[in-house]
């Protein structure tokens, strides 16, 4: 931790997390690139799900998200292309059908944002097959 970090004269931590040693870390200074990316999720059962888009739980407004999709949990990811939100709606509009999926979101380094607790999935049961 710095000298001249506000967790010092009373002010909260800004973000923190654990390193590779187990340690409790702060994190201060211009946002470098972060890469958030979710669980394997089997959105329909055994069943398999078509994802038709999602909007994320957080403020972050200028970021791309890249869904991936496998057949079967620890299987063989493929991703699509990484896409932006629509800036009127925040939809993000990626679409993948499969049994198991994981989005994949990335916020540029400089980007303002302090908050991101997950992703609204928007995906409906696309059969048994």
């Amino acid at each position: 931790v710095a000298y001249n970090s506000s967790l010092f004269d009373g002010g909260s931590i800004e973000f923190g997390g654990v390193n590779s040693d187990g340690n409790l870390v702060y994190l201060y200074g211009e946002p470098m690139e972060a890469t958030l990316t979710t669980n394997e999720a089997a959105l329909n059962g055994t069943n398999r799900a078509f994802v038709n888009g999602g909007r994320i739980d957080g403020d972050a407004s200028n970021f791309t998200a890249t869904l991936g999709k496998a057949e079967y949990k620890g299987g063989t990811f493929t991703t699509g292309t990484a896409v932006s939100p629509s800036s009127r709606t925040r939809f993000i509009p990626f679409r993948g059908d499969a049994r198991v999926h994981k989005v994949t979101i990335t916020i540029p380094a400089g980007e303002g944002w302090t908050i991101f607790q997950g992703i609204d999935i928007d995906a409906a049961g696309s059969g048994k097959s």
